[in-house]
């Protein structure tokens, strides 16, 4: 029909690049029809990627994150990123899950950056060994803690801990069903994130059955607590991602050269 459009997308970029790679990777007997890999083997896209004509990709990230490789494989694409509630104090966010406000409460009683805040979002699932592996991790640490575990992320069934898990970390961990995401992450107790990004590429890390053990899971967390070097790039990149966000901003610019050129056409 003619009609222009855009589309809005709010995961990673290689994620992306990865998905419109798709029937090339089928192609070349990589993954099958259903998206099974065929080789044990990691996948590095090639950098001929077909063109689109009419059509637009916004993207939630900013060139400061060094985006650059994943952005060259895919074409017409803008980001006009982060698109995130707090951009925006008088709304909020809204989601399908019910949220339990107590832990903000919680939270409000720890000290400035001391908790753990563990969270693996509506898709990754995890193995009830694992679960025991990251509980008894989470116990080794010795910090406080906040663990949202939903119904999802144990594949619908009740999530179940270590024999005594619970009664140990009384007082010392909270976990919960769902929780405001963006409140959390900036209240001033958290003290690091924990979640499923590059869970599956730590594959050196994994024994034998594929599990991350809890003295890796200790390990992990005491190394990013104890970074400085770390700290300091995170708080570099939070400031990075305000200014791209700004007026005068990389993603400002973007989107406003996108709606003059949608004034064009």
């Amino acid at each position: 029909m003619g009609i222009k459009r855009a589309a809005v997308w709010p995961i990673a970029p290689g994620n992306l690049a990865l998905a419109l790679h798709v029937p090339k990777l089928i192609e070349a007997k990589i993954i099958d029809t259903d998206g099974s890999p065929l080789k044990n083997e990691l996948i590095q896209l090639d950098e001929d990627i077909l063109a689109f004509s009419s059509i637009n990709l916004w993207l939630n990230s900013f060139n400061d994150l060094k985006i650059r490789e994943a952005c060259n494989l895919i074409p017409d694409i803008l980001p006009i990123g982060p698109l995130i509630a707090s951009n925006h104090p008088s709304h909020t966010a809204g989601n399908f899950w019910p949220e339990d406000s107590a832990c903000l409460k919680w939270l409000d009683k720890q000290p400035a950056s001391s908790v753990i805040y563990v969270a693996f979002g509506s898709i990754a699932m995890l193995s009830q060994h694992q679960i025991n592996e990251l509980a008894l991790g989470l116990e080794l640490v010795g910090r406080p803690f906040l663990w949202v575990v939903q119904s999802s992320f144990t594949n619908g069934v009740t999530a179940e801990f270590p024999v005594g898990f619970m009664e140990r970390v009384f007082g010392n961990g909270k976990i919960v069903s769902w929780a405001d995401q963006e409140m959390l992450l900036v209240h001033p107790s958290i003290a690091c994130f924990l979640s499923h990004c590059g869970w599956n590429s730590t594959l050196e890390n994994k024994d034998g059955n594929g599990i991350i053990s809890k003295h890796e899971i200790k390990t992990k967390i005491e190394e990013l607590l104890c970074d400085d070097g770390i700290k300091a790039n995170s708080l570099k990149l939070k400031e990075k991602a305000k200014e791209s966000v700004s007026k005068a901003g990389s993603s400002s610019k973007n989107f406003k050269a996108f709606i003059e050129a949608m004034k064009e056409c």
